[in-house]
């Protein structure tokens, strides 16, 4: 018998998905720090140019002051911003320089020939509050930011408007707009992404790396932890069922041997009465009579076993599942046990799948009980055949065919009913019992056919009752 196995957890699938899950949470994390990060640098280095331009603005405005002190009286100050926008235009780097006054006003703008249009609002709104501001264009057009420019050619640029101070910080002159080349703040943006990829994916790396040690020894930890569970849980279920079946057989033996104390004894004490009076007399009435009484305590005798074996077998409930190979090897070899002289037995090799253990045991009494009558009805050496049969929709049938001389019509009509018994040691309710018990574990138990050329009896089982666990039963009177 094979005893049913424990399903252990998937520690392998779920170690992996916890892995998986973890690089996932830790990817997002990584990423959304990068992406701040990113942003953050970038408007540093945009206000990093701003302000550095801002500084040259003003040391310009320094310089000029210095050489043309004239130009310091408020009535020249158009002419000495106009100074500085000139010395500014030919840095490096600066495509064109626009003049705004301090209320926002278009003043003049350098070169000529391609006057550069109005700031965003929003560089404008920044430098009317005395701030410098930029903005950054990846590919843009000259065509959107100067007048007369026609190409379409788009290259990084640079837009940043300047506060233009007066004597006191507080005062502002004028307002500086400047258009200049972006490549360096190209080159800025690919270095600092280059950059945060790089650490990026060297967190990750190593963040994955230290998940998966961690979480492949705590996995590696549990699933050693479960397969000692598994072990002890399979070393419990087998004592826990050694120990029920140790109880049940106790109970029971104690019911067998009061049933066999209070029915066999006094029959014993009675056969040997009525074979002491049989010995004695020489009354050939008083023989006969002695005679029919020790069939009739044979006969009862042969009835207190069987009921005796139902219970032991019926009784004992079985935990695990009994495959069809071995309930054929079962049934071969109580017969061999029983020792039935002259017998001929062949059975078919049984089909895969397993049945109840329980169920398997009440069966294999009936068969038993099938082949003895087989064998008692048939001539010695006659052959005697038990098939195994599997249906489409996977009932199973099994059949006992033996030669005998078949069954009289008293006995087809009174098949399954308790009866006398034509053997001096049958009891007549063999095929009443077996019947019986069929129906407690769900079998049906059927007459095929029967004839002077012999009979042939079928136990079906459907497959419900197949899948379903057997239940102990105790016998009761039909």
């Amino acid at each position: 018998m094979t005893l049913p196995k424990l399903k252990s957890l998937p520690i392998l699938p779920t170690a992996w998905v916890v892995f998986l899950l973890t690089v996932a949470g830790l990817t997002t994390i990584i990423t959304w720090v990068t992406l701040q990060t990113r942003s953050a640098l970038r408007d540093d280095i945009l206000s990093r140019d701003a302000n550095n331009l801002a500084l040259l603005v003003d040391l310009e405005m320094d310089q000029a002051q210095s050489q043309y002190p004239e130009l310091s009286n408020p009535i020249y100050a158009e002419l000495m911003l106009g100074e500085v926008l000139l010395n500014t235009a030919s840095y490096e780097g600066v495509l064109a320089v626009a003049l705004y006054s301090s209320s926002g006003e278009w003043v003049e703008s350098l070169p000529y020939d391609f006057p550069l249009k109005a700031p965003p609002s929003s560089l404008m709104t920044d430098a009317l509050l005395g701030t410098p501001s930029s903005i950054f264009i990846p590919e843009g057009k000259l065509s959107q930011f100067l007048a007369s420019a026609d190409t379409n050619t788009s290259i990084p640029l640079l837009a940043v408007t300047i506060p233009m101070a007066g004597e006191t910080a507080d005062s502002l002159q004028g307002i500086g707009y400047y258009l200049l080349e972006g490549n360096s703040i190209e080159q800025a943006f690919a270095q600092l992404d280059q950059k945060l990829t790089t650490q990026g994916l060297g967190a990750l790396s190593g963040g994955a790396i230290l998940f998966g040690l961690i979480l492949g020894a705590a996995f590696t930890h549990l699933f050693r932890v479960q397969k000692r569970l598994d072990k002890k849980s399979v070393a419990l279920a087998q004592a826990t069922g050694e120990l029920n079946l140790a109880l049940k057989s106790n109970a029971l033996g104690s019911l067998t041997a009061q049933l066999l104390h209070d029915f066999k004894s006094p029959l014993s004490g009675l056969k040997y009465f009525v074979e002491d009076r049989l010995a004695e007399t020489t009354d050939s009435e008083v023989q006969e009579d002695s005679e029919e009484a020790l069939a009739y305590i044979r006969r009862m005798q042969a009835t207190i076993q069987e009921v005796v074996d139902a219970l032991q077998d019926a009784g004992l409930d079985q935990e695990a599942e009994m495959t069809w190979e071995e309930f054929s090897l079962s049934l071969q070899n109580r017969v061999r046990e029983a020792n039935f002289k002259g017998i001929n037995l062949y059975v078919e090799p049984a089909f895969t799948g397993a049945i109840d253990g329980n169920r398997a045991n009440i069966l294999l009494m009936i068969l038993f009980n099938l082949v003895q009558n087989a064998w008692e009805a048939s001539e010695p050496d006659s052959l005697i055949q038990v098939g195994f049969q599997r249906g489409k929709t996977g009932q199973v049938k099994i059949t006992v065919l033996d030669c005998g001389g078949g069954l009289n019509e008293h006995a087809r009509s009174n098949l399954f009913k308790p009866q006398l018994s034509s053997k001096s040691t049958g009891s007549g309710i063999g095929l009443a019992l077996s019947h019986q018990l069929a129906q407690r574990v769900g079998a049906d138990l059927n007459l095929v056919h029967t004839s002077p050329k012999g009979s042939c009896f079928s136990i079906e089982i459907s497959p419900t009752v197949l899948e379903a666990k057997a239940q102990p039963q105790i016998l009761s009177s039909p």
